[in-house]
């Protein structure tokens, strides 16, 4: 396992008066090798925390686990991790290659092999032929990319990159996705936060999504996508095509000439909509309607804020 992390919890003292702040709460998962692994949810949900945990920059209140078979924070796990911070911010007067040789030395690489290394993820991120540019100099999204060309300095085993599509625009999305692409194709493993659902279904393999410091759902795209009630496309030609009646969970949308829609919700109004279809004219199609991540996001974090438990208290 790369990261097994169990009921992990972190709390702040804020203000005057030293009041307790929970950051994060329950956040249980784990992380399998060669696996690309989306950590999502809303803004305060406790992702940057979880992640500062993991590389052991704050410590748990509750809760622990292992990162690359390490305590959370062990030196020889760190040595082995490339890390990307949501908000990168690197000294103005360094050039590119300057500091990337810099991020080497301190991962403990040959200067010599770093010299040879350097240009090589320089291209990676398409910044080839500005490794002499001064930083100052560069856009938010090219600072982004330099970011993500020093996580992987070293050849680090685990990529952790929280909101790594920040600031980026679609050629620098392009560019990102495909290093976590190529990461994946060496057998490499990457975590990373991020709020582009695209991105998320086009790249994850499993994610964990968490609201209000919980750990809510962790699993494949697919089986996410799936959790809400199935829904279909019918489609069916005939004349003068009337809606469906008496159906419940069938949704009729029209015609266009001779062919008509229906939506459907559950397996069983899907059953009498075909039987319909085939009594009126000719069943044409029937396909799955796939909820985007989106959609299904947004509705396990309005679950979650649900104020049932409130309910039971009352007498």
């Amino acid at each position: 396992m790369v990261i097994s992390i169990r009921g992990l919890a972190k709390d702040f003292r804020v203000g005057v008066l030293g009041r307790r702040m929970a950051a994060v709460k329950d956040v249980s998962f784990d992380v399998l090798p060669n696996e690309v692994f989306g950590f999502i949810g809303p803004n305060g949900s406790g992702k940057s925390t979880t992640i500062h945990m993991l590389l052991g920059l704050v410590r748990p209140t509750r809760g622990g686990g292992t990162l690359l078979g390490h305590p959370l924070g062990a030196l020889a796990a760190r040595r082995q991790i490339g890390y990307l911070p949501e908000l990168p911010n690197f000294y103005g007067y360094l050039k590119a290659r300057e500091l990337l040789e810099i991020s080497g030395r301190l991962a403990g690489c040959d200067l010599g092999a770093l010299r040879r290394v350097v240009p090589e993820l320089l291209e990676r991120v398409d910044l080839a032929g500005r490794g002499e540019d001064l930083l100052r100099t560069f856009s938010k999204g090219m600072l982004q990319r330099i970011g993500v060309a020093q996580a992987l300095i070293g050849d680090p085993r685990l990529v952790i990159l929280d909101e790594p599509m920040s600031g980026l625009d679609p050629l620098g999305r392009h560019i990102v996705r495909n290093v976590i692409i190529d990461l994946k194709a060496r057998g490499r493993t990457v975590f990373f936060s991020s709020h582009i659902m695209p991105d998320i279904e086009t790249l994850c393999d499993r994610v964990a999504l968490i609201a209000d410091g919980r750990t809510l759902r962790v699993a494949s795209v697919e089986q996410l996508v799936r959790l809400g009630q199935e829904r279909f496309e019918v489609q069916v030609r005939g004349q003068q095509l009337q809606p469906p009646a008496g159906i419940a969970g069938a949704s009729w949308q029209g015609t266009v000439g001779d062919v008509g829609r229906v939506e459907v919700e559950g397996t069983a109004a899907l059953q009498q909509v075909i039987d319909w279809g085939r009594s009126v004219g000719e069943l044409l199609a029937v396909t799955p309607m796939r909820e985007s991540l989106e959609t299904v996001v947004v509705r396990a974090v309005a679950t979650a804020a649900d104020p049932a438990p409130k309910q039971e208290r009352t007498p």
